[in-house]
């Protein structure tokens, strides 16, 4: 009778599958750098790489209006980006301004917090003992 074929075990050690998985990951990278490197001489830029948007068809009814609007949403786009980058800058300031004066608000903390503790002992050196008999046991 004839034999079937061992195919071995398709285990590998770990050392060995991270090594794969490690090499995967640098030849993609090489490829992706080297799509890049195209497109630059190319005179492309990454966004051109992507499918562009076909457009409206010259025969649309309403085409005007239809750009019109388009270019309207652009610009209304276009304008919350730039806010919200200001906005950004204007938060960061903020944050500037609260971190140099927390060494202020630190000093103010701590001299609550004497205050509060001198306040403290003086009511306890004020208040009467109790549960402590005088004289005998």
């Amino acid at each position: 009778m004839a034999k079937g074929k061992n195919h071995g075990s398709k285990r590998q050690t770990l050392h060995n599958k991270y090594k794969i998985q490690k090499k995967v990951r640098e030849h993609h990278r090489k490829i992706r750098k080297v799509e890049k490197i195209k497109a630059k001489k190319g005179g492309l830029t990454l966004n051109a790489m992507k499918k562009k948007d076909p457009g409206i068809p010259s025969m649309w009814p309403f085409k005007e209006e239809l750009l019109k609007e388009v270019d309207d949403y652009k610009d209304k786009v276009s304008k919350n980006k730039i806010e919200a980058t200001l906005q950004l800058k204007r938060d960061r300031e903020k944050r500037k301004k609260s971190q140099l004066s927390q060494a202020a608000q630190l000093m103010d903390l701590k001299r609550s917090a004497t205050s509060r503790q001198n306040d403290f002992e003086m009511q306890e050196d004020e208040a009467p003992v109790r549960g402590v008999r005088h004289g005998g046991v």
